[in-house]
């Protein structure tokens, strides 16, 4: 179906003002609201696009701008972490930067300004909340679901990681290579009102997950085969479905990175999103 697309500011509870872009089907609803945290490189075009692609099937989604205290609508460029360049931390990155300054408290603030802001629109069904994201998007996603029992579904295209949502245990390496010295504890820096990594908070989960994961990291590597995100889920009795793409690296449904793009599993990944959420919120 057709779409709309608007820029809005949202104010957040800590006085700031933070973009956020809406996409919704231009007929009547209400429709399910999907929150969509961005990935590391932030408020792209290729999220605004895939927030069609997924408004277009029947719901409101907002990508609100996470990064804006650091800059208004701030984005790295996708080639930073294509080939070898991906593993060498000796030489940060824009997007590595932008997310190793995240933290969880004003993610949090933004995220829940997002959800009002979605919750005030009288073509979203308050009562059907979904989340979706990729890579650092979904540990945001995932994070924010265990602490916030209204979101109803949750799918993680890759990245259902089990650390902190800014992998803070990367700038730890980066700055221990280049002879830094890391500060010994992130929880002053702004995660005292939401504590820990994801992990601390699985069993506060109730919305059913699916992971989509692929088994080849950014740098071409082997992704790591452990999955305690949802070893701990099923030992928890926690609702889930996953699905893997064999041979697939992180990026595969983003034409923005060629070396990693894959149109058969990109759609196959969008199928399985789609009919995940119909399940859950379409109700």
């Amino acid at each position: 179906m057709d779409t709309q697309t608007t820029l809005v500011a949202v104010p957040v509870a800590d006085g700031t003002l933070m973009d956020a872009v809406v996409v919704q089907p231009t007929a009547a609803g209400p429709w399910p609201g999907i929150l969509y945290p961005f990935e590391s490189y932030g408020l792209t075009d290729h999220m605004v696009q895939n927030a069609r692609k997924t408004a277009a099937q029947g719901y409101v989604v907002i990508v609100p701008d996470l990064y804006h205290r650091q800059g208004r609508l701030l984005t790295g460029p996708y080639w930073e972490f294509e080939g070898t360049r991906a593993a060498d931390l000796s030489h940060p990155v824009v997007a590595r930067v932008l997310m190793w300054e995240l933290r969880n408290d004003s993610v949090f603030d933004d995220m829940d300004a997002a959800r009002d802001h979605l919750k005030s629109l009288p073509t979203v069904r308050v009562d059907r909340l979904g989340a979706m994201g990729s890579w650092m998007g979904a540990r945001i996603a995932l994070f924010y679901a265990a602490l916030r029992p209204e979101i109803k579904a949750l799918v993680q295209l890759y990245g259902g990681g089990a650390g902190s949502i800014n992998h803070w245990e990367d700038y730890f390496q980066f700055l221990s290579q280049t002879g830094q010295k890391p500060p010994s504890d992130p929880t002053p820096a702004g995660n005292t009102r939401i504590r820990g990594v994801i992990l601390d908070h699985l069993s506060e989960l109730e919305a059913p997950v699916l992971f989509l994961w692929t088994t080849i990291g950014l740098t071409g590597q082997p992704a790591n085969t452990t999955r305690p995100v949802a070893d701990a889920l099923r030992a928890l009795g926690k609702p889930f479905d996953e699905h893997s793409y064999p041979g697939r690296r992180v990026g595969f449904d983003n034409p923005n990175m060629p070396a990693a793009y894959n149109v058969e599993d990109a759609a196959d990944a969008w199928e399985r999103t789609f009919a995940f959420f119909k399940k859950y919120l379409d109700n």
